[in-house]
C-alpha cells in the first residue's frame, strides 16, 4: 500500500534546485572519496607513475591545469631519468611546449623549489643530465615533493604542511634503504 500523491501536491524542490542539490551531493562524494584518491595518486606518484596519477584524476573530475603541468613534468623527468632523450623530445613537444613559461614551486626538504618548463626542458641539452646544473631535477626523492604538491591541490582545506602516514612511511622506508 503505497501514498497517493493528491492533485494539489506540490514537489519541495524544482528541477534547478533538484540539480543543485545534486551538484552538492556530487561535491561531498567527491570531497570524501578525495583523500582515498590522494593516497592512491600519491602511490602512484612515488613508484614513478605520473600518466597513471593524471588518468585517476582526471577520472574523478577533480583535473586542473596545476595538475596537469606538474604531473607532465614529474613524467617528462621519468623520461630523461630512462635516458630515452627522443621519447623526451616527443613528449615534450607534445605537452610541455605550450607551458614552456610556466613554472610552480614544490616544498622540497622544507625549501621552496621552483621548477620551470624551461629549466625541464633543458635537461636535454645535456650528454649526462644527472651530473649537469640542472641534475637535482632528476633525484628520486623530488618524487615525495610531487606528491605533496598533488595532495595540497586535491586537498586545498588541509594544511600544506600534512602528509599522509603513507607518504610519511614511504619516505622513512626509502631512507633507510
Amino acid at each position: 500500500m503505497g501514498i497517493r500523491a493528491s492533485k494539489n501536491y506540490q514537489p519541495l524542490r524544482t528541477a534547478d534546485e533538484s540539480i543543485e542539490l545534486e551538484d552538492y551531493t556530487r561535491v561531498l562524494k567527491a570531497q570524501r572519496n578525495s583523500s582515498d584518491l590522494s593516497h592512491y595518486v600519491q602511490k602512484l606518484i612515488i613508484q614513478g607513475l605520473p600518466l597513471l596519477a593524471y588518468d585517476e584524476i582526471q577520472r574523478s573530475g577533480l583535473d586542473s591545469p596545476d595538475i596537469f603541468l606538474s604531473l607532465h613534468c614529474l613524467e617528462f623527468i621519468e623520461i630523461i631519468k630512462k635516458q630515452k632523450i627522443f621519447d623526451a623530445m616527443v613528449f615534450a613537444q607534445n605537452y610541455l611546449s605550450k607551458g614552456r613559461n610556466d613554472s610552480f614551486t614544490l616544498n622540497a626538504d622544507s625549501k621552496p623549489l621552483n621548477i620551470s618548463v624551461s629549466d625541464l626542458i633543458g635537461l636535454l641539452c645535456y650528454e649526462n643530465p644527472e651530473n649537469s646544473v640542472l641534475g637535482y631535477l632528476l633525484d628520486p626523492s623530488l618524487r615525495y615533493s610531487f606528491a605533496a604538491h598533488i595532495e595540497s591541490i586535491l586537498n586545498p582545506y588541509e594544511p600544506e604542511a600534512r602528509i599522509c602516514k603513507f607518504f610519511k612511511c614511504c619516505k622513512r622506508k626509502t631512507n633507510t634503504e
